[in-house]
């Protein structure tokens, strides 16, 4: 008899049946699907790839597939790990809160809020970076699914602008039993932060987490991005009004999830993303405002984790100083190349793996991995060739993704154990994870009731585990590159969602190319003050393929729709010689509403060809006297080689903000970039009312 893999049955029929369901909607085989083997030969292959000794895709859709495993509540039709069944359904009901979705964060059955809430933001953040090397794969819906399981727990768990719950379940009680998720007997406390009883770290990293995942889904999902965006503003305000450590008012997180950090680091990142995701400028303001108090343009970091934030919020940060020109941000950008500078001399294993901390390391490194990623690309878009390390060394973007790609590729099996830490990949791979449901027989296979202490028969033996945790990360070897496969070694061995999380973007950015990405795709963030001349976009918005964008900005159709803006726009000059263009409305209005278009050439260069190109940023301002919804410009003299801000809609036709939703309150502002040659654009906007 065969071995549980994967799934509860991988023999004969059902082992087809496992192949077709997976295969359904995938442009290739994956060559990790399970087989009728028990122990080796592997479970489950990966095939080495043409270039670079590894099957990036392989891995990458592993990686994601990892947290359909790591579910809470009732799954759905399309959940892919058969093995696993529905728990946590009661969670949150003795407090009349539906708290039954997020992920267990490890190997137990707790779910705790600030680590989910970090994963959250990271997934978040990878599909908002790189959706168009996702896509490419057939792995952005997948990732959308991840994001959204993590995000509907938030949105849940916070059901009055002060109130959120942070925690479902106790560590004590829960380690205390070897058992399935399904089965679980222990208590499912829910623990409130409120005003009373705040928790700075959780509710900031929520706020952070929900507004990247609004980001996530602006393109897809305009409703949910919205429902989230607003969650994220509350969540924030909560945050910073009543400042404590969150386990002051939640003492059995602090042996599990103590935050050394401090909140500060928290704060800052949340506001970084809340800028990022509204253009609002009392976010950027608030993050003007508390330089010195909030400490992280200042602050060298030394790792990014669910615990600190600042590595993190420098990177992001880093765009406005590099890309936007905002020399406010200086900075944090300064930092980040300091943190930059650090990982890449930093200290590594034999092998070559970078050491952060002896337990659980790999979380580190894929957390590094991914600033070092998304790092390299902010230089390439403001055309930044190099900069040099205090250390001495000078390095390049390319340098950064090399970096990255070295910490991944020892990751999946280029390192001297020829182990794979991902699980399901490769040949050789841990088998015993210290994971309860992974080592216990599937609820789907072996219906019958485990109790409490029942599992540590399993628990204790040398057997593999009775399931294969496709996807997950363990904790990594140790500084010599020794590695141990025991059940009890949990710090090497266990799984965690916010290792995984991170590695989600880099592998996605790897699997698409290790070069200088194309600017043809763009996140709406925000531009502020663009001053500079060198070429490059700014970070701000375009359409991220079904589902949030991916880092560049967005190249126009290949036949751009002619003007079909009824009028001539007005223009004028006004003393600083910008243009200036005014619409009125349409689709109907309560008295007059008006946008303001005002357009900046920021940069000048030639192209290959000689010919002159130029940078422009239109700031779009309501000067109406309400709020104006799905505005949608529409343009004439605009053949844009790369955009930010602005997506293709269809109905209407013509060019939706991204910013905000598309919705623009009174007196607000939004700014959209574009790349262009023969002069600027004309715009002229209309919305709903």
């Amino acid at each position: 008899m065969s071995r549980p893999g994967l799934f509860p049955s991988t023999s004969g029929a059902a082992a087809l049946a496992v192949l077709l369901l997976l295969v359904s909607g995938m442009q290739h085989t994956p060559s990790w699907l399970p087989t009728a083997q028990r122990g080796p030969p592997p479970l489950l292959l990966a095939a080495a790839a043409a270039t670079g000794g590894q099957n990036y895709g392989d891995a990458l859709a592993l990686s994601i597939l990892f947290f359909e495993q790591q579910r809470s509540g009732k799954l759905p039709p399309n959940q892919r790990a058969k093995w696993r069944g529905d728990s946590g359904l009661k969670d949150g009901k003795d407090v009349g809160v539906d708290l039954s979705k997020g992920y267990y964060d490890s190997g137990d059955n707790v779910k705790y809020g600030l680590p989910m809430a970090f994963t959250v933001a990271t997934l978040a953040w990878g599909v908002v970076e790189y959706g168009s090397q996702l896509e490419a794969q057939g792995q952005l819906q997948y990732a959308l699914d991840a994001v959204r399981w993590g995000a509907d727990f938030f949105v849940n768990a916070h059901p009055e602008p002060n109130v959120l719950y942070a925690q479902v379940g106790d560590g004590v009680s829960d380690h205390a039993c070897w058992q399935r998720p399904e089965d679980m007997t222990t208590p499912r406390t829910a623990y409130r932060l409120d005003a009373a009883n705040p928790g700075t770290e959780v509710a900031a990293e929520a706020a952070a987490a929900l507004a990247a995942a609004s980001l996530a889904f602006v393109a897809s999902d305009k409703g949910y991005s919205t429902t989230l965006l607003r969650h994220a503003r509350e969540l924030f305000a909560f945050a910073d009004k009543y400042r404590r450590t969150y386990t002051a008012s939640i003492p059995s997180a602090a042996t599990y999830y103590q935050s050394y950090s401090g909140y500060n680091d928290e704060l800052l990142w949340a506001a970084g993303w809340l800028y990022r995701a509204t253009a609002d400028q009392q976010y950027l303001g608030y993050i003007r405002a508390n330089k010195e108090a909030l400490k992280g343009a200042a602050t060298t970091a030394k790792m990014f984790s669910w615990d600190d934030k600042y590595a993190g919020a420098q990177v992001l940060l880093s765009q406005l100083a590099l890309v936007a020109d905002d020399s406010t941000m200086q900075p944090y950008a300064d930092r980040a190349q300091e943190f930059m500078c650090n990982v890449v001399g930093g200290t590594k294993t034999p092998g070559g793996l970078l050491i952060f901390l002896p337990w659980s390391n790999l979380q580190y490194v894929t957390s590094a991995s991914l600033l070092l990623s998304v790092y390299s690309d902010y230089l390439d878009r403001a055309s930044v060739a190099s900069f040099k390390c205090a250390s001495g060394p000078t390095l390049t973007p390319a340098d950064l993704r090399r970096t990255a790609q070295k910490q991944v590729d020892y990751i999946l099996g280029s390192n001297p154990k020829a182990m794979s830490y991902m699980a399901g990949y490769g040949s050789y791979y841990p088998k015993r994870q210290h994971h309860r449901g992974a080592s216990l027989p599937s609820i789907k296979s072996s219906p019958a009731f485990i109790a409490c202490g029942d599992g540590f028969s399993f628990f204790h033996t040398q057997s593999p585990n009775q399931n294969v945790l496709a996807g997950a990360l363990v904790g990594g070897p140790d500084a010599s590159d020794s590695f141990s496969d025991d059940r009890s070694n949990y710090q090497q061995n266990e799984p965690s969602t916010y290792v995984n999380a991170p590695l989600v973007g880099v592998l996605a950015r790897i699997a698409g190319g290790t070069e200088k990405i194309p600017v043809t795709h763009a996140d709406p963030a925000p531009i502020t003050a663009p001053k500079g001349s060198r070429p490059g976009g700014s970070t701000g918005g375009g359409k991220g393929s079904g589902g949030g964008s991916s880092g560049g900005a967005k190249s126009p159709p290949k036949s751009p729709p002619k003007n079909t803006g009824a009028g001539k726009p007005s223009n004028g000059k006004n003393n600083n010689g910008d243009s200036k263009s005014s619409s009125g409305s349409k689709g109907g209005s309560k008295g007059v509403r008006r946008l303001v278009v005002r357009t900046k050439q920021t940069g000048t260069w030639k192209d290959k060809s000689g010919q002159e190109v130029g940078r422009y940023s239109a700031n779009i301002t309501n000067v109406s006297g309400g709020r104006l919804n799905a505005v949608t410009l529409r343009a004439s003299n605009f053949h844009a080689s790369s955009y930010w801000g602005l997506t293709w809609s269809e109905k209407p036709r013509g060019y939706r903000i991204v910013q905000n939703g598309g919705n623009l309150d009174k007196g607000s502002s939004v700014a959209v970039v574009y790349i262009q040659s023969g002069g600027k654009a004309r715009f002229r906007g209309i919305w709903k009312d």
